[in-house]
């Protein structure tokens, strides 16, 4: 993103902390003071505050168990926030729409320099910005990026008018001051929520061809390995197969495949059955576990 938009805007670096949330804290996140205004289905959020010496400090949240072409949109989206956040004077209004929307743009610039097609659909589709998405592309490939980010600073307009987007080049100048934080508390940020003490599948997403099965804290694809978080410690795992309402996978070092089994039945009414003597759902993982490492 760095190369992508270094001509036109420094996004945040050092200052910005970056965690992967699973559908349960977004879930809980959306209910939360402050984030009323959010869509239904809530894919990030950007926490921003001042800190000592007038220094930003930001907390960005992305929804894991997603493809990774739809995780770097979502991540661009949040920067831009982040960047809003350091660049706006404080008496500079946009309406929260026009701010969704640029937010969306550089989700869609990133995804356009990728070849993200599905993405790039998904962005214009969506809805939401309300149609601001639309007016800034238009805008943008009149007009160039440089003047849509001139005008985010230093606009006359709280949004952008369908019927005169020229007026995106009326601004007035300001004097470079940095932003202080507004009035508006930001809601604390919920507990992590806790790991199961065994290996438990989740949740299971994507297409019958494409599946993702969310175990413990942690997607994986068909013979994806990595390590989940289990009770205090990790474990290593590779997920062999995602059934409709099953996974089945080998702890590593282990010769023995477990099936574990989704609580309920997955949405499309498939029975969640066990053939006898299968593993239950909830095996306690085999092998060795290491500390949790950063």
């Amino acid at each position: 993103m760095d190369l992508l938009f270094s001509q036109f805007l420094t996004l945040p670096d050092t200052n910005v902390t970056l965690t992967i949330e699973d559908q349960v804290q977004m879930d809980e996140l959306r209910q939360a003071p402050g984030f009323e205004r959010q869509c239904p289905s809530l894919l990030g959020y950007t926490r921003s505050r001042i800190v000592k010496e007038g220094q930003w400090k930001h907390s960005i949240g992305i929804l894991g168990a997603r493809l990774a072409a739809a995780l770097k949109g979502v991540c661009a989206h949040e920067y831009a926030h982040a960047w809003l956040k350091e660049n706006l004077a404080p008496d500079r209004v946009i309406d929260r729409d026009t701010i969704e929307g640029f937010c969306e743009l550089l989700a869609y610039k990133l995804c356009e320099s990728l070849n993200l097609t599905r993405e790039l659909q998904s962005i214009r589709r969506n809805g939401y910005s309300r149609g601001q998405i639309d007016l800034f592309i238009e805008a943008e490939q009149s007009y160039g990026l440089p003047t849509i980010v001139e005008w985010m600073k230093h606009g006359v307009d709280e949004r952008l008018n369908r019927d005169d987007l020229d007026r995106i080049r009326r601004t007035q100048e300001k004097e470079a001051r940095p932003a202080r934080p507004t009035v508006l508390e930001i809601p604390p940020a919920p507990a992590p929520t806790p790991v199961p003490e065994i290996l438990t599948l989740v949740g299971i997403s994507g297409t019958r061809s494409n599946r993702l099965a969310l175990i413990n804290d942690r997607a994986f694809a068909e013979m994806e390995t990595g390590r989940v978080r289990v009770g205090g410690s990790n474990v290593a795992i590779q997920c062999l197969q995602i059934r409709a309402g099953s996974a089945l996978i080998q702890v590593v070092g282990s010769d023995l495949p477990q099936e574990l089994r989704l609580k309920v039945p997955p949405a499309d009414g498939t029975p969640s059955r066990s053939p006898a003597g299968s593993p239950s759902q909830e095996q306690e993982p085999n092998g060795e576990h290491s500390p949790i490492r950063d």
